[in-house]
């Protein structure tokens, strides 16, 4: 579990694939790949959902509980899994069947949950083949959408909470879902021991097998039910946030990040109450539940560069080239202030940043709490992942996040400004070309209403085209007026007919996309 307010890697590379995703869909770009066909069985995968659609910021909020039945096969990827599987995380052993059997096999799984899904957790803990989720009966816990793969949130979106899925195929096997009823509104605290092996996340690499750790693991399981927590943590847990007693923070449980699995186990504990070995990409992580009461809240504005501790020095995301980037802002800043807030938007993090202790990034946070309000940190404090430069400000001043939701809106569309903003000048100046072509021939203009839309989508295409990458302020505003004109030229009637079928046409172009 991260212990950050900051957008861990995880979330941005989910973000950023998402944009990817998006644009990919749009202009037709050769990226991104599916699972190959699992032969000649009649397992029809579910029909892209409207999901797709949705703007990143639904998307963020949109969460789903559920939980999974795993049947491997000997082409099992999870090179080609990575929701499940991160980087050099291994633990599994797949079965040596083939994919049309597996098929088969998850087919009859699903049949049995269909007709019991009440049974569904004893079903995952007979017959699930991932060794993750297993024992806590195929649990995957909560993850907001963006953490879901598409082709699994394409089932959960026709499910009920309680109802089960049809086989549904990642490069990790055959998933069979189902979707569990969203948790009590409420929030969790807890500190971790972590032990780490070789694969698992951590600044410096594991040499410990899986087994040697599950073997230590159980041992300070139990030395934890009798020993203090804090002096275990010191002398056992592998994690860089042993520098704070392993405090994960004040969770809510409807807002699980990537935790959903954690937040799991630490609800079903008493306060004070210790969890045996939880597996996850961190390690075996062992729990105390503790009291949430009690923390101060703090907030920030805040420069961070996000650096890889194994990059080349000569890489721009090494450690060495981020310090050189935060000296660069900072003699910048001596003469123009502003350049703190421009390298905010430019890098991260935009927005302010607010949480309870305990959910800061390491060491920054006390260096926060003992920062002067409305003061910037004397010097940037590595944080063990980033470089980072903060100003304390008023918690009350940061916006409140959005309400969480427990299900996509029935009526979305693009988000165009995104979409515009994100995507390469060429690209954008093909697709504006091929998707007006067709509207062009539904709307039935009289002859010079058309000639003068050709002339107005084709100027703005050119003018996409000549933009740099990272112009995308330009290319928004080149839109907004070439639509003013647009409407000025077709009129109200004529313009809202061309607006809902560009919508329409984008709408299906997304959905029907095969790479997202």
């Amino acid at each position: 579990m991260r212990n950050s307010a900051l957008p861990s890697p995880t979330a941005r590379w989910h973000r950023t694939g998402l944009l990817i995703a998006v644009i990919c869909a749009l202009i037709h770009s050769a990226c991104g790949r599916q699972p190959p066909s699992s032969g000649g069985e009649a397992l029809a995968p579910y029909p892209h959902g409207r999901w797709r659609i949705a703007s990143s910021e639904e998307r963020e909020r949109v969460t789903f509980w559920y939980s999974h039945i795993l049947v491997t096969h000997a082409d099992s990827d999870p090179e080609n899994a990575s929701h499940f599987r991160h980087h050099d995380w291994r633990p599994d052993t797949f079965s040596k069947r083939t994919r049309v059997e597996a098929a088969n096999l998850a087919a009859a799984i699903a049949e049995r949950a269909r007709r019991a899904p009440e049974n569904f957790g004893n079903l995952a803990r007979e017959l699930s083949e991932d060794v993750i989720t297993r024992s806590a009966g195929g649990s995957l816990g909560g993850a907001p959408s963006t953490r879901i793969p598409a082709l699994l949130l394409d089932a959960l979106t026709t499910l009920e909470p309680g109802q089960t899925s049809r086989p549904v195929q990642t490069g990790l096997g055959f998933h069979v879902l189902r979707r569990e009823p969203a948790p009590p509104d409420e929030q969790v605290a807890g500190k971790h021991i972590v032990v780490r092996y070789a694969g698992t996340l951590g600044v410096e690499s594991s040499a410990r097998s899986r087994q040697d750790a599950k073997t230590l693991a159980d041992k300070v399981a139990a030395l934890a039910k009798h020993q203090d927590f804090a002096a275990l943590v010191e002398q056992y847990s592998e994690h860089a946030d042993k520098v704070r007693g392993g405090d994960l923070g004040v969770w809510a449980r409807l807002r699980p990040d990537d935790n959903g699995r954690l937040l799991e186990a630490l609800a079903s504990l008493p306060i004070g109450g210790i969890s045996g070995p939880i597996e996850t990409g961190w390690g075996y992580e062992i729990l105390m539940r503790t009291d949430p009461a009690g923390r101060q809240r703090l907030a920030m504005e805040s420069l961070a560069l996000y650096y890889d501790a194994h990059a080349e020095p000569d890489s721009p995301v090494s450690h060495q080239s981020r310090l050189a980037l935060m000296q660069s802002v900072q003699v910048d800043m001596a003469l123009r202030p502003q350049a703190f807030d421009e390298a905010r938007a430019k890098y991260c993090c935009k927005d302010p940043e607010s949480f309870l202790q305990g959910r800061g990034p390491l060491v920054a946070e006390d260096v926060l709490a003992r920062t002067p309000m409305g003061s910037m940190f004397e010097e940037p404090i590595d944080s063990g992942d980033a470089i980072i430069l903060a100003r304390r400000v008023e918690p009350s001043t940061v916006p409140a996040p959005a309400s969480v939701l427990l299900a996509f809106p029935s009526r979305m569309g693009p988000d165009f400004e995104m979409i515009i903003r994100a995507s390469p000048g060429g690209g954008l100046a093909q697709e504006s070309r091929k998707v007006n072509a067709g509207v062009r021939k539904q709307l039935a203009l009289k002859p010079e209403q058309d000639a003068q839309l050709a002339t107005i989508v084709e100027k703005l295409a050119v003018d996409y085209a000549a933009t740099e990458p990272d112009q995308g302020d330009l290319r928004v505003e080149l839109t907004v007026r070439a639509q003013k004109e647009l409407e000025q030229t077709l009129g109200a009637e004529s313009y809202g007919r061309y607006r809902a079928l560009v919508d329409a046409w984008s709408s299906q172009a997304i959905i029907d996309s095969p790479r997202l």
